[in-house]
């Protein structure tokens, strides 16, 4: 009778594991695939700095500390800002040895100072420009790619942050 009661709970058991697998396979098949669009933001940023650093737009002569914050995505795409923003980083590294940036690390525990640690968006340029006074920053670098279709457009802002006036600013297309 033990036995019967068992073998009976257990394919009910199976029966109702099964429907609820097959569930579970309806549900991951009706989410939809993304395309994933790869982009190259190699040569539009090359553009972009190599015009930026040219001596008409910024004199740098002694050693300049920048402070840059995650590109800002205003496209209905997923895109790496932190890959983003290194690449910026990177070439503008390149270009001129004079140039550094405010480190992770020094960024991270002045969030957390003055409150704004746990924000994941871009800051907000007034916000920016607040954190770089505070940590003796010559420029800050405002980053953003937009658009709903190809092309999609890189703009780089170069701020400069005594006096919050934008001395560069250009937009270049991303196929």
């Amino acid at each position: 009778m033990r036995r019967n009661l068992l073998l009976i709970l257990f394919i009910i058991f199976f029966i109702n594991s099964c429907s609820y697998s097959k569930n579970i396979e309806n549900t991951f098949s009706k989410v939809k695939k993304t395309n994933f669009i790869l982009l190259k933001f190699d040569s539009a940023i090359e553009k972009i700095i190599s015009e930026m650093l040219k001596p008409n737009h910024i004199l740098i002569f002694n050693k300049k500390l920048f402070f840059i914050d995650l590109l800002e995505n205003q496209t209905n795409i997923f895109i790496d800002r932190e890959k983003i923003t290194d690449l910026i980083k990177h070439k503008i590294s390149i270009k001129n040895n004079d140039i550094h940036f405010l480190e992770k690390n020094m960024i991270k525990k002045n969030k957390k100072k003055i409150g704004i640690l746990e924000i994941k968006k871009t800051l907000d340029t007034s916000t920016a420009i607040f954190f770089s006074r505070n940590n003796n920053v010559e420029y800050y670098i405002h980053s953003c790619i937009s658009g709903k279709n190809e092309p999609f457009l890189l703009k780089i802002e170069l701020i400069l942050v005594k006096t919050g006036e934008i001395v560069f600013m250009k937009e270049e297309r991303c196929y």
